[in-house]
């Protein structure tokens, strides 16, 4: 285990990632008379990275309450954090840190639907550089789908993909409320996603669907229940293709929650 000081306010992650020289990144959030987003770096043996930002963290505010959730970093040591910037509404942010820590001001992406709510989970750069960002959406009326954003290099909404940049979907019936937690792509560019969905009862499951590459339709969606309460966290294609589902849950008959791993074949 590995702890730190940091040089801002109080901090929390929520992602980490391995960059290319195995420099350790992290995204998060810190509270700096208001909450803004916060990424950092540190070295392969955890030490704070002082050649970024000076001091191995950088910030950014959008003016409101930002969150970072999800995290990716390049093979030219940029960073790409996708995470919230709530006020009135969980808006989707996206931004850019160049290999120094200092802002990309060139990629930039904030939504600016009255609805729905978005709310990230997973983020994913293609080979021709756009980027598929993948969570939750809740609209006005309370329910939820899970979503994939498709966005452009430069990070504005990819009209190309989806309905104006946007796929909606679900797993199983119309009356459950879902998120996406996790996506990969097929070697055809099909989006392969794991979601979480919960009825009316309280009643959980797992979902499998599967998003073709232009975003506009679903091929296939699969839901099942697990025995308990399951509470998925990520999902990723393993070197034989299933989907890996890891997360926690509380078997029947137990109050207390273990670690889960399941798998789905992606056909």
């Amino acid at each position: 285990m590995r702890t730190f000081q940091l040089s801002t306010g109080i901090s929390t992650l929520h992602a980490l990632t391995l960059d290319a020289s195995e420099r350790i990144i992290g995204a998060g959030t810190v509270d700096n008379s208001g909450l803004d987003l916060v990424v950092i770096r540190l070295t392969p043996l955890g030490a704070l990275d002082t050649t970024f930002s000076g001091d191995g963290v950088a910030t950014a505010d959008e003016g409101h309450q930002d969150e970072g959730l999800c995290v990716v970093a390049g093979h030219d040591g940029k960073i790409v954090v996708a995470g919230t910037s709530t006020g009135s509404l969980d808006n989707l942010v996206v931004r850019r840190f160049n290999l120094s820590g200092t802002l990309d001001n060139t990629f930039h992406s904030l939504s600016d639907f009255s609805s729905p709510d978005l709310t990230p989970r997973t983020l994913i750069r293609l080979s021709n550089g756009k980027r598929l960002v993948g969570g939750k959406a809740v609209f006005s009326d309370g329910t939820s789908q899970g979503v994939v954003v498709g966005l452009s290099a430069s990070a504005a909404q990819d009209p190309f993909f989806g309905d104006g940049g946007y796929a909606f979907f679900k797993s199983g019936l119309p009356s459950v409320q879902e998120a996406l937690v996790g996506m990969d792509l097929l070697a055809d560019g099909t989006v392969v996603a794991a979601t979480w969905s919960q009825d009316a009862k309280g009643a959980s499951g797992l979902g499998v669907v599967h998003v073709d590459k232009s975003g506009l339709k679903v091929l296939r969606a699969h839901r099942t229940d697990l025995p308990g309460k399951e509470q998925p966290t990520a999902a990723r294609l393993d070197a034989q293709g299933f989907l890996r589902v890891v997360g926690t849950r509380v078997p029947d008959g137990q109050s207390e929650a273990v670690p889960f791993v399941t798998r789905f074949h992606p056909h």
